[in-house]
């Protein structure tokens, strides 16, 4: 899905987005460049974990240490939005399912108050944008800069997407899409790095093989594109994007 690049942008500089399979509460979302999301807080450091803050400071650059630590915010902007709760209140904790090492791996919500244990949230940043959502049940959000280009190889593409590339408008752009959408997958706990030769994300559903079957979708506009991956199930619908309230967002071309 496109949305139209000359339509307004949301409020505080945030495009905000919602996500629906029309039998789950829907995933609440948003993306924005990372020095817009670092002007909501006054004190950045603070505002974050220390293991945050240190896992910010090894990055290479200060612009990705700033996309760093913007992700780590919105995700929290996002969250407190989507469930109702104090953005102070909010930390969120990384922990690696296979090392056990934090700072990084699948993130979880703290709070100073107790927590529904089904809310979840899920973000990402790239170079010029980050991405973050929230949710109940789980969800997974990747987000690449519109310039990224992926290698065109069997060990990131599947046979069908990299023939199916060949009749694409943009090719590069299109196969960067397929990347999101494959990430979000990993985020969401379902998809390893090594797997991504072997899935075909073109369609509404991926189903992983020995593993479940996944609802994606994709907005895309010329500067990113953003991929929401989620659990489908009997009863679920395709994932399609509705307006939220109180928010504004671009017009859409499907």
């Amino acid at each position: 899905m496109r949305l139209a690049d000359s339509t307004g942008t949301a409020r505080s500089g945030l495009l905000w987005f919602q996500v629906s399979d029309s039998t789950t509460p829907p995933v609440l979302g948003a993306v924005a460049q990372p020095a817009t999301v670092l002007a909501h807080f006054d004190n950045v450091s603070a505002s974050v974990t220390p293991t945050e803050f240190a896992r910010a400071s090894l990055l290479r650059s200060t612009k990705h240490q700033e996309a760093f630590l913007a992700a780590h915010l919105l995700v929290r902007l996002v969250a407190a939005q989507r469930f109702g709760t104090s953005v102070v209140d909010l930390a969120v904790e990384q922990a690696c399912g296979q090392c056990g090492a934090a700072g990084h791996g699948r993130p979880t919500l703290q709070s100073t108050s107790p927590l529904d244990p089904d809310w979840t949230v899920s973000f990402s940043h790239a170079a010029d944008y980050v991405a973050a959502v929230a949710a109940t049940g789980p969800v997974g959000v990747d987000i690449e800069d519109g310039a990224c280009r992926v290698p065109l190889i069997q060990s990131v593409l599947s046979a069908g997407e990299r023939e199916g590339l060949v009749a694409a408008e943009d090719p590069d752009f299109s196969a960067l899409e397929l990347w999101t959408r494959k990430e979000a997958m990993v985020k969401l706990g379902v998809l390893e790095l090594d797997g991504f030769g072997s899935i075909d994300a073109r369609g509404d559903t991926a189903t992983v093989v020995g593993g479940p079957a996944v609802s994606l979708l994709s907005l895309r506009t010329k500067d990113w594109v953003v991929s929401v991956a989620r659990l489908a199930g009997v009863g679920k619908q395709p994932l399609t994007l509705i307006c939220p309230e109180n928010h504004t967002l671009p017009a859409t071309e499907i």
